[in-house]
């Protein structure tokens, strides 16, 4: 059995390996990073980002997995 550790990209829980192997060790259980990344998070941040700026968009933003980009 494998616990799953999900972060707002797979490269932030890359970031945290040494943490993680640190838990492996304390707690035997194993560990491992999702590979996909958290797009609701990613969406969620961005207007946040584009409100606390004013301004104002028509679309809501788009997060393009395949290139690591939104739009």
């Amino acid at each position: 059995m494998k616990i799953i550790l999900s972060f707002i990209s797979p490269q932030v829980g890359e970031r945290y390996s040494a943490e993680i192997a640190a838990l492996q060790q304390q707690t035997g259980w194993m560990l491992g990073v999702n590979p996909q990344p958290n797009q609701g998070g990613i969406l969620e941040i961005a207007r946040l980002l584009i409100n606390k700026a004013g301004l104002v968009i028509a679309k809501g933003p788009v997060f393009m997995r395949r290139k690591r980009k939104s739009a």
